[in-house]
């Protein structure tokens, strides 16, 4: 084993301001900002290539949190839709390659989240509460 960075595989599109990712079943999966749209992406390690998966449910104006359960399902928190406030999660199923909504937050948020599994809970961080934006 080398200590040190290897170039891989060129993810698709262009390089965003705002990503967010999260491992699960030995594939990276990858949300990017594409300025009023979110793309989700698939990054294969054992084969080095990407592919599109399905894009979330609502449609996005921010990327949200991601994180992998241990259900084998990816949950997407903190969802932004078409420049209002983030209250949505849905879960990707890759088996399906199919997203559900599955629950709203508490409050609606606005400028980004992130989220982790941990406890037997997802945490769900995200920016300002009820802001107008």
């Amino acid at each position: 084993q080398q200590n040190r960075w290897q170039e891989k595989a060129t993810p698709p599109g262009t390089r965003n301001l705002h990503l967010a990712a999260a491992a699960l079943n030995g594939k990276i999966y990858v949300a990017r900002d594409g300025f009023d749209q979110v793309y989700f992406d698939v990054y294969d390690p054992a084969t080095d290539r990407w592919s599109s998966a399905a894009p979330l449910k609502t449609t996005l104006s921010a990327v949200p949190g991601l994180t992998a359960g241990p259900d084998r399902f990816l949950y997407a928190t903190g969802i932004q839709a078409n420049r209002g406030g983030a209250s949505l999660a849905e879960r990707y199923d890759p088996q399906n390659n199919r997203w559900e909504t599955i629950s709203n937050l508490n409050n609606q948020y606005h400028f980004g989240a992130t989220a982790v599994y941990a406890t037997g809970r997802i945490f769900t961080v995200c920016g300002l509460a009820g802001a107008s934006v």
